[in-house]
């Protein structure tokens, strides 16, 4: 009767192990994803398209949608398809607007904890592109939980002091 396993034991199991991880791990990285949840609290939000540069402060709360307030084009759209793909997360979606039906694909990194960059292609009888990022503050005070404020308001420093 073997108490002990021998070297040999051990040798044999590792690359079987380390097979099951690769196959475990590169199939949920192909996996299709929910889109990324940012941390709750006040961020700042910066987005650049050929008109210029918008900038905002958002308080992102319970149901954070990434794609809310970045393109104020679109007014109704159908909830966006998120897959991962290492670093980075794509999504696709299909909206209507002002101008009709259009597509938008884009694609994003970051921890989405405390920051995130992106660019959102949009498809249609306008295209435009928009380069994203995003940085958190500061837990919100003066703004509730999916409210947004320009940058630049009236109101003050929305951090500090309330």
């Amino acid at each position: 009767m073997r108490v002990c396993p021998t070297w040999s034991d051990h040798t044999m199991r590792l690359p079987v192990s380390l097979a099951f991880i690769l196959v475990t791990a590169t199939a949920a990285a192909a996996q299709p994803v929910g889109g990324p949840q940012r941390m709750h609290g006040l961020w700042q939000i910066n987005v650049l398209e050929a008109g210029g540069e918008r900038s905002f402060h958002l308080c992102v709360g319970a149901g954070d949608d990434v794609l809310a307030h970045l393109d104020a084009a679109a007014t109704q759209c159908e909830p966006a398809q998120w897959r991962r793909d290492g670093a980075y997360v794509h999504m696709a979606d299909r909206c209507s607007g002002a101008q009709g039906g259009y597509e938008r694909s884009g694609r994003f990194s970051g921890d989405f904890q405390y920051n995130f960059q992106g660019e959102l292609q949009v498809a249609g009888t306008a295209p435009r592109t928009l380069v994203v990022d995003g940085r958190r503050l500061a837990p919100c005070k003066a703004l509730k939980a999916g409210e947004m404020r320009p940058q630049g308001s009236p109101g003050g420093n929305l951090n500090l002091g309330q």
